[in-house]
């Protein structure tokens, strides 16, 4: 019987603080037969994350009578990975992040049966910067590697910039549309329209870099059954042994790293007829350049120095198309409504995690 004390098994906590600022403007300006809207707007970000990874230390006891007399068999507790000795990582870290969006949009009456409509967004999603003493290594490939030799020429290396993760800023998302009344007597509608829409990387997937600075060993025998002593303390004892360094794993990023976006696309027609409307509509959604993450160095056969390696990369693809028929009727003070959708959805990698 191995005991388990009360309590959660998991090695880690983690805590996580944000604090924001974030302003956003907007206008309408109505001219003839234009109806212009102009905004922007800025976040400002600071965050304070702690993810304690085993800094407290483990012991285990291979059974209920060395419990009993303070005899632990193993030990493990988190190791910074490039402290020449046997060192407690310090796992608190401090960002700053700026993200600024600006829009201009025009619907236009170009004539009493047609109605169009054009704009622009521009995003700049920025990257995180370290405004901590701690920065996390970074895994460095050397010049001229390509990206299936990579990991044979890749070294763990400490960083010389504060910016965390190469965010692609320069973003431009162009949308246009269209109704046009057909028939205006038979109640018959086109509607169309096209935009680029962007998306921001989510913070869990840039806050894995962190992963870099400490390692998590499976266990030491037990050279001190002193567990009252703090890790500072004990971590010296073991120096020199050795220990496997496959957890967790090194993250990489693919740079420049660009902004994962979706090309979204309708066409659409709509037929009403005193209380009936039946409406067609033909919808698409590429997604390009999405976030994803693949092993490198698998059982580390290319460089047997290094754990694997989560490459984060934007080679993510993904393709929806649906054609959507709904019929509406009303009756009296309600109505009753059919739909149906045909809808096809493929991608190379849903979850980037």
């Amino acid at each position: 019987l191995i005991p388990v004390l009360p309590g959660s098994l998991a090695a880690y906590g983690f805590g996580d603080r944000n604090r924001s600022l974030e302003v956003n403007d907007d206008h309408i300006l109505i001219r003839g037969r234009h109806i212009v809207k102009v905004g922007g707007g800025f976040l400002f970000r600071r965050i304070s994350d702690l993810l304690n990874y085993g800094a407290g230390g483990e012991y285990s006891f291979p059974n209920i009578v060395s419990f009993g007399f303070d005899q632990p068999s193993l030990f493990t507790a988190s190791l910074s990975r490039l402290a020449p000795y046997f060192k407690p990582p310090d796992m608190h870290r401090q960002y700053r992040q700026q993200q600024y969006f600006a829009f201009i949009h025009d619907v236009f009456r170009a004539t009493p049966r047609l109605v169009l409509n054009a704009g622009v967004r521009y995003e700049n999603f920025g990257g995180p910067v370290s405004t901590g003493g701690v920065r996390d290594p970074v895994v460095q490939f050397g010049p001229g590697i390509s990206i299936d030799q990579r990991v044979g020429g890749a070294q763990l290396v400490p960083s010389a910039s504060a910016a965390l993760f190469p965010g692609g800023n320069w973003s431009f998302g162009p949308r246009i549309g269209f109704g046009y009344d057909l028939l205006p007597r038979a109640g018959l509608l086109l509607r169309g329209g096209f935009g680029i829409f962007f998306d921001r990387t989510f913070d869990n997937l840039w806050l894995n870099a962190r992963n870099n600075s400490f390692v998590f060993p499976p266990g030491f025998p037990v050279l001190n059954g002193n567990y009252l002593q703090g890790i500072a303390s004990a971590l010296p004892l073991y120096s020199g042994q050795q220990y496997s360094n496959q957890f967790p794993y090194l993250t990489a990023f693919q740079k420049p790293f660009s902004n994962g976006y979706a090309e979204n696309s309708f066409l659409g027609i709509e037929r009403q007829s005193g209380s009936l409307l039946l409406d067609i509509d033909a919808a698409g959604s590429l997604g390009r350049k999405l976030a994803t993450t693949d092993i490198l160095n698998r059982q580390s056969a290319q460089n047997p120095s290094l754990p694997p390696i989560s490459w984060i990369g934007t080679q993510g693809l993904s393709a929806y198309y649906a054609l959507t028929t709904s019929i509406r009727w009303r009756i009296g003070s309600g109505f009753l409504q059919a739909a149906y959708t045909w809808s096809h959805a493929i991608d190379n990698q849903s979850d980037p995690l």
